[in-house]
């Protein structure tokens, strides 16, 4: 007589990965992308840069999970980079008077694309040097 084990049920930690991905990665990615930082910047003034800092925090937290899990090159670079991003655009919406004025929706659009860059470039470097994408698990 053989016991099975029971089968392993996914963390909520993978869960929340699987359901988010299709919305954040590949083509889907960039056209949500595209269209929340055309909203952000359709509304525009502290309305907008909420708008897209938010969508920034979202990227930014699904990419530091995402790097625990798979490890995936970029996410070293993106997690963290988007997260400051976006608080540091969450922090200009709350900031009384003009103090952060200068970081509006292209500031953080310029950042987003820059971190991005940054990390695929360094996914690309470390890939063609080791011929894997993600890092390892050490």
């Amino acid at each position: 007589m053989q016991i099975s084990q029971p089968e392993s049920r996914p963390s909520g930690t993978e869960r929340y990965l699987r359901v988010v991905h299709p919305a954040v990665r590949g083509c889907r990615g960039i056209v949500a992308a595209v269209a929340v930082f055309s909203a952000a910047g359709a509304i525009g003034g502290r309305g907008g840069l909420a708008l897209a800092s938010s969508y920034l925090a979202f990227l930014g937290s699904y990419c530091l999970l995402n790097f625990r899990q798979c490890r995936e090159t970029h996410c070293a670079i993106t997690g963290p980079g988007w997260t400051l991003a976006a608080l540091l655009g969450l922090a200009a919406v709350a900031a009384p008077g003009p103090a952060l004025s200068w970081y509006g929706v292209t500031g953080e659009s310029v950042a987003a694309i820059t971190i991005c860059t940054l990390g695929y470039g360094l996914e690309w470097w470390v890939a063609s040097r080791t011929g894997r994408r993600a890092l390892p698990k050490n």
